[in-house]
């Protein structure tokens, strides 16, 4: 049984990784190629489906299970929430300029590139923190898939910034607008490079604004870093929050300490040395 359960694993694993290769290999084939958006680029099944697990499936997957397999865990529990509203923004503004281009007034439409952009910069952000665990979301899929989606997103995410452009440039004339109107005549006529660079000067107070709202919920207002760093096990992970293992316990003052007197509370760094 465990040999048979072990092929069906292997076997998944390289069906997932051929996936994976052929639906990035197309994305990347999307953002090269297309000089205007139409509905024929979002009708690739391979990357529809992509869409689907990985700006929603993997998150809320990852959410669920992100302290599943101890004693690592890549976020911290009391600021979680600041990450999930992040998140949650990004997908949304994601989402709203993939399915809802035609339906937008132009200020919102104008405004939606910051949410795509910050869904970017939170995806490399993640790519970064898992480091070497994303590999291993790639050959056990079953068990974490949800790590190998930031790589997936980072792709997903600029193409969708780019057909937004697009979309923006063909659709927008400058002339339709009156002076009051000044912002969006001029990010009209702007390439993607230019704008996209406005764009990231306008993501700090954006960012700025959501995290208001966030401390008016009881986070606190460094909760955007401290999710990353209250971590154990990851790139940006302080040791110090990482548990102790049982079993072991810090002797401050004799050698043979009591154990029940003498409890290990956290990871530390003594005299340039790792130490539990």
């Amino acid at each position: 049984m465990t040999g048979i359960l072990g092929f069906l694993n292997i076997v998944i694993t390289i069906i997932f990784l051929i996936w994976i290769v052929i639906t990035s290999l197309a994305i990347i084939t999307q953002i090269t190629q297309p000089s205007f958006i139409s509905a024929e680029v979002y009708q690739n099944r391979w990357i529809v489906f992509a869409e689907i697990l990985f700006t929603v499936i993997a998150p809320a997957v990852g959410f669920m299970r992100y302290k599943a397999y101890p004693p690592e865990f890549p976020f911290g529990e009391a600021h979680l929430l600041t990450l999930i509203f992040l998140v949650m923004v990004s997908v949304n503004s994601y989402w709203a300029s993939r399915l809802y281009k035609e339906y937008q007034a132009p200020l919102i439409a104008a405004l939606i590139p910051l949410g795509i952009l910050q869904g970017i910069i939170i995806n490399i952000i993640l790519l970064i923190h898992f480091g070497s665990y994303s590999i291993l979301g790639a050959v056990m899929p079953i068990f974490g898939f949800e790590l190998i989606a930031p790589v997936i997103n980072i792709l997903l995410f600029m193409r969708e910034l780019y057909f937004n452009h697009l979309y923006f440039r063909q659709t927008i004339e400058p002339e339709q607008f009156s002076k009051q109107k000044l912002i969006i005549k001029f990010l009209v006529k702007l390439d993607l490079g230019r704008k996209s660079s406005i764009y990231f000067i306008l993501l700090m107070p954006f960012f700025v604004l959501q995290q208001a709202i966030l401390t008016l919920l009881g986070q606190r207002p460094d909760a955007a870093v401290r999710v990353f760093v209250e971590s154990c096990g990851f790139t940006f992970s302080d040791p110090a929050y990482c548990p102790p293992p049982s079993g072991h316990y810090l002797c401050t003052i004799a050698v043979h300490g009591n154990p029940q007197l003498v409890k290990p509370l956290r990871k530390g760094v003594r005299w340039g040395m790792g130490l539990w």
